[in-house]
Parts: C-alpha cells; sequence; structure tokens
C-alpha cells in the first residue's frame, strides 16, 4: 500500500499522540494562564520530553476548537483552559 504524505499532513490535526495527550492531561489541571513555554518547562521538569514546538502546535490547535482560550499578556501569547 503506498501512503501519500501531502494526505497524512492534511490529517494532522486528526492525529494524535502519546505527546499530544500529555499535553491534554496537563492544561486540564492548570488553573491560571500559561504560556506555551511555561508548560513545556513544567512538562520538563516532571521529566516528559515533549517538544515545545508541539505544544505550540497543540496549543494552536485547540485554541482553534475553541477548547482554550487565547488571551495576550505583555505581548505574550497565554492560553486558559475552557471546560
Amino acid at each position: 500500500m503506498i501512503f501519500n504524505l501531502g494526505d497524512l499532513m492534511s490529517n494532522r490535526e486528526n492525529y494524535n499522540t502519546k505527546q499530544r495527550e500529555l499535553i491534554d492531561k496537563y492544561i486540564k489541571n492548570m488553573n491560571d494562564l500559561f504560556s506555551s513555554k511555561e508548560l513545556y518547562e513544567k512538562m520538563k521538569n516532571n521529566n516528559l520530553n515533549v517538544g515545545l514546538t508541539t505544544i505550540y502546535r497543540h496549543l494552536e490547535e485547540l485554541e482553534k476548537s475553541n477548547v482554550l482560550k487565547k488571551i495576550y499578556e505583555n505581548g505574550i501569547a497565554k492560553y486558559q483552559y475552557l471546560e
């Protein structure tokens, strides 16, 4: 079977990974606004290997899906989990 990489990448938002599941778990427990870098540092401090780019892209997808609300604070994008 031959896969078309373009088709696979276009369906990326539907592709779930262990890293995305970890991100989801962490953001559900965040009580305050958080930036992608703050989430990255928190996960890194708990010995979880999730890249900053993966976190950034997943947060953007969640914001577009109305799971998160993006708020700019001093020029930094911060997110709030919408229950």
